[in-house]
């Protein structure tokens, strides 16, 4: 049991740091300015558009000069780890995700936001997704401070986008085998099935497959196990819950309508940008990335890609965004007899990058859908890539926090999800997850999960 989930959090690992090859060189520090250093994540598109707004930023304060590292090929939890002991090492500034921040802010490590958001009416909660300040306390419930100060309750990392998951579909493929793009007057699970379906019979005994669906990856199983009735993936008190019927009836549905075809499902993201899968279930961060690698694909000037919205009356929202490491706030930087705080140069930064001139300067990279809510409709990222595309697909169904884990203490989380993606990974394969097997598999990770989470409650 313990190989086997070993060898799918690797699984999991090695395919979140695929492209960790930074296509950016460093910067260097200029004496004449203020240097800020900030770190993130070593995937093309998180540089991209961090490098873009970095630069967009410098345009109009010369004085200031950012510079962008990157987590050199590690996960951003592994990151913090590695320099848990010696934090005059971290950067002033961090990127980070909704799903690994949590233990870190608890300990410490993080400025609590607030005082900084309510500072001003430009950066006011309300011009927000107010299920994105949430995601960024990591209990998963921001207050202002005027309704409480407890830590608890801060905001640990600015969001910088609104992520719900969607799926990206492969153009030439849909055209060359007759596939119509599905209605969305009855656009839901059956539907889906039936298209997946539909696909596989056409298929040959060639290498292309339906779709790499990624259910091990919580935005994805939460939003399926919502949509196809399951009664929640842990207990009130805490106990792993696979194993319940409505559960047992969701992991069936996805097995005997998706996993059990060797030709519907496909576990290489790789593949698709390859051309040789039909459609990939992402995040919108992904999407521009693809398309560059796909450009080849087409020869006749068209997008190789359109999206499609989750076949789901609730989808799964996340996001990511920036926070300012306590270990550096306060030194005090001085250039040309001018002195300033590290968390004042920090948050000018990150202000920059949630209001609007920021938000639209990502949008147009086509990697970050808008966390402000103005812009949902007329925001730069409705154009980029190819505005005739649907981008309402990343903005559909109604909004499903992620939430499972909160339950439990922060540094408790990361193992925990670790299992319930190894289940998920099992479950996908069309060998392992089959009906004989299953019971196995939902006995062995009810046991793990609940070994790890007792005594962790919050």
């Amino acid at each position: 049991m313990k190989k086997k989930i070993a060898f799918a959090v690797s699984a999991l690992a090695l395919l979140a740091l695929a492209s960790c090859q930074s296509p950016f060189e460093e910067q260097k520090i200029e004496e004449d300015k203020f240097n800020l250093t900030i770190a993130t994540y070593s995937e093309e598109g998180e540089e991209t558009v961090l490098k873009e707004l970095a630069s967009s930023y410098q345009k109009t304060h010369p004085e200031i000069n950012i510079i962008v590292k990157t987590f050199g090929g590690e996960l951003f939890r592994n990151y913090m780890t590695k320099y848990a002991s010696n934090q005059d090492k971290l950067p002033d500034m961090i990127w980070m995700p909704d799903d690994q921040f949590a233990a870190f802010a608890d300990g410490g490590y993080f400025l609590d936001l607030r005082s900084f958001y309510e500072a001003s009416p430009e950066t006011s909660y309300s011009n927000y997704y107010s299920s994105m300040l949430n995601a960024a306390s990591y209990i998963g419930e921001y207050k202002p401070l005027s309704e409480d100060t407890d830590p608890k309750y801060g905001i640990y990392y600015a969001p910088r986008d609104y992520d719900k998951i969607g799926i990206v579909y492969n153009t030439k493929l849909f055209e060359e085998y007759d596939i119509a793009v599905p209605s969305m007057e009855n656009w839901d699970m059956n539907a889906f099935y039936a298209l997946c379906k539909s696909i596989s019979a056409k298929l040959g005994r060639g290498s292309n497959r339906v779709i790499t669906l990624n259910s091990w990856w919580e935005p994805v199983y939460t939003t399926l196990f919502k949509e196809l009735g399951g009664d929640g993936l842990v207990t009130a008190e805490g106990k792993c819950n696979l194993g319940s019927d409505a559960n047992r009836a969701v992991e069936s549905s996805l097995y005997d309508n998706l996993f059990a075809d060797e030709k519907i499902m496909q576990s290489q993201d790789n593949d698709f940008t390859r051309g040789l899968t039909f459609m990939t279930v992402v995040a919108r961060p992904r999407v521009a990335g693809f398309k560059t690698k796909m450009a080849g694909l087409r020869e006749d000037g068209k997008s190789p890609i359109d999206f499609l919205p989750m076949p789901c009356k609730s989808i799964a929202a996340g996001c990511s965004g920036y926070g300012i490491v306590k270990k550096h706030a306060e030194e005090v930087r001085e250039v040309k007899g001018e002195k300033r705080t590290v968390k004042d140069l920090a948050w000018d930064f990150i202000k920059y990058i949630i209001t609007e001139d920021g938000q639209e300067a990502a949008g147009k990279t086509g990697l970050s859908v808008p966390v402000l809510k103005s812009l949902a409709k007329t925001g730069e990222w409705r154009k980029a890539i190819d505005a005739s595309l649907n981008h309402d697909a990343w903005l559909a169904g109604e909004e499903l926090r992620l939430t499972t884990y909160n339950i439990y203490k922060p540094n408790a989380r990361a193992p925990l999800r670790d299992l319930m993606t190894a289940f998920m990974s099992n479950l996908e394969k069309q060998a392992e997850g089959k009906p004989e097997k299953r019971e196995k598999l939902i006995s062995d990770y009810t046991n793990e999960f609940n070994k790890k989470a007792e005594g962790n409650l919050l």
